[in-house]
């Protein structure tokens, strides 16, 4: 099996642990769907069901990156919080919503990392 599909499947483990540390009602689904206007509505939690492809982000990031990535890691998980309203148009998140993004993405660079010593 190729290293790339080792951390693949390495990835997708540590999402599922991930998501069985959380599920104790840290995942929040908007109840509603989709608010009257057409946007999604606020997503005003720090975790939720995104956070699994934000941790996954990391974590390929930092296999992709090399260990001495984290300041590239956090950049680009930091600027595609910034400009994520301009690639998803009425998709509307709090700020904690976002800073916990970036945490958790981190986070999933530092399994990473862990992960390959």
């Amino acid at each position: 099996m190729s290293r790339f599909v080792k951390r693949v499947v390495g990835c997708i483990i540590a999402s599922i642990t991930l998501s069985g540390f959380l599920g104790c009602g840290a995942f929040v689904t908007p109840a509603d769907g989709v608010n009257a206007d057409g946007t999604i509505p606020n997503e005003a939690a720090c975790l939720d069901l995104w956070s699994l492809v934000h941790f996954s982000s990391g974590y390929m990031l930092g296999d992709q990156l090399g260990d001495a990535s984290f300041v590239p890691t956090f950049g680009l998980l930091s600027g595609y919080e910034v400009i994520e309203r301009d690639v998803w148009p009425g998709f509307d998140e709090s700020r904690l919503n976002q800073n916990c993004d970036i945490v958790v993405g981190s986070i999933g660079w530092l399994v990473e990392s862990l992960a390959s010593q």
